[in-house]
């Protein structure tokens, strides 16, 4: 879903249709990612989230699911927790989650923090990067497209303790 001033990009957002399990029930879902509006047209980001829910609810779905950054000082974080105070019927924070990072490229990384700190902290650590283990190892590969079922079985079993988790993509014959 985009929004445009004219043939200016102004906003975007990316959803991705998913069956999602509760229980022994599957729903149609969507997965969110990347909802971004240009600071210079604020305006269009409730028209851009009203737009992508009419969407789900033409392709019959009722539950979307996506990621905030946590940091209430982040641009993201105070504008859902605004929408989430204003929409309640619309948007719920469900749990909050964590996440790792490797840094790949620390110089890059530097000069892309948006936080003095993270610029700081990934030059002054960025050369113990090196350190970690990154040796050869034979039984570690690209993924194949023959490799889908173990995948999926392996993925069915993390979930199988929690009542919320991925549907299998296998169907049953």
């Amino acid at each position: 879903m985009a929004a445009y001033d004219g043939t200016k990009l102004i906003g975007s957002t990316f959803s991705f249709p998913y069956s999602l399990r509760i229980g022994s029930s599957v729903l149609p879902s969507a997965l969110i990612s990347g909802f971004t509006v240009d600071p210079d047209h604020r305006r269009v980001a409730l028209p851009l989230l009203q737009r992508l829910r009419r969407h789900h609810e033409d392709q019959g779905i009722g539950f979307s699911l996506g990621v905030v950054l946590s940091d209430p000082t982040s641009i993201s974080c105070r504008f859902w927790t605004k929408y989430a105070e204003t929409f309640p019927q619309n948007f719920r924070f469900l749990f909050p989650i964590g996440y790792w990072v490797k840094v790949l490229a620390p110089r890059t990384m530097a000069r892309a923090g948006v936080k003095a700190w993270e610029r700081t902290a990934s030059r002054a650590i960025g050369g113990l990067l090196s350190l970690t283990p990154h040796r050869y190892d034979p039984d570690v590969r690209p993924y194949r497209a023959g490799d889908l079922e173990q995948c999926a079985q392996i993925l069915e079993q993390g979930f199988r303790r929690y009542r919320l988790g991925p549907r299998s993509g296998r169907r049953s014959t």
